[in-house]
């Protein structure tokens, strides 16, 4: 269903939506996706400061969770 706006209507809930929450992650996601991809794209949009390159699966999942745990 490309050109009915789907993307713009999800932006504009995320931007509504966000101001609610302390942490926020805008991340697209394709047809085919990897876990670890998205897991690194969820670390760069929170700005956590690890070696997205270097890190492994586990290591992402737990830097998002101290992340958020604050």
């Amino acid at each position: 269903m490309p050109g009915v706006g789907k993307t713009t209507l999800v932006a504009h809930v995320y931007s509504v939506m966000k101001l609610d929450f302390d942490a926020t992650a805008w991340v697209t996601v394709s047809e085919s996706y990897r876990i670890e991809d998205l897991l690194k794209k969820i670390v760069a949009e929170f700005g956590i400061a690890v070696d997205v390159a270097k890190i492994e699966m586990r290591g992402l999942v737990e830097s998002i969770h101290n992340y958020l745990q604050g």
